[in-house]
């Protein structure tokens, strides 16, 4: 879908449509390749050009609403999120907390992705998996406001959440 329709359906233009297959109060993330011409315009601040010189993915644009998350994983690339507009929680397992994190299989689809939800009850993410408390007590969470930039260094753990009713976030994974 197009950008303005996006805008619309987030009930941010006038006149919003309803929201794609999904009822009211549903979550919406939306990621995008920037044109390379953002980089080349000057648009982009000096460090982040000298970061893009060797880039892993394109300069990436994600707009969410509150409650939006990207589920606990890791990047095989560093990788950079600079905060345009609203907030995000990020929280962070150092690649130690490993055993922990109950990760996929390398052959599985979900690979890179940890099988234990920040969002489950605790009680029963105990039950199932005993040894994220261990990982929990290596954690550290930060809140990122706008004008923030975090780097994520490869192979820690990360789960991304929304806090703010919009959020602007731009990315990119380098070498």
């Amino acid at each position: 879908m197009s950008g303005s329709e996006f805008v619309a359906r987030i009930g941010l233009a006038a006149g919003g449509l309803p929201p794609l297959f999904y009822a009211a109060g549903e979550r919406y993330y939306m990621q995008a390749d920037l044109p390379a011409e953002t980089i080349q315009a000057g648009r982009v601040p000096a460090l982040w050009r000298s970061l893009l010189d060797s880039p892993a993915q394109p300069l990436r644009l994600w707009v969410s609403t509150r409650g939006a998350t990207t589920p606990l994983h890791f990047d095989s690339a560093d990788s950079f999120l600079a905060q345009m507009r609203g907030s995000k929680r990020v929280t962070f397992f150092p690649p130690a907390a490993l055993r922990g994190l109950y990760p996929y299989p390398a052959d599985h689809p979900l690979h890179r992705r940890a099988r234990p939800s920040l969002y489950a009850a605790p009680d029963e993410r105990a039950e199932d998996y005993p040894r994220f408390s261990e990982a929990a007590a290596v954690a550290q969470t930060i809140e990122l406001h706008e004008g923030d930039v975090v780097i994520f260094p490869r192979n820690w753990w990360h789960n991304v959440e929304t806090t703010s009713a919009l959020s602007v976030s731009v990315g990119c994974r380098f070498v």
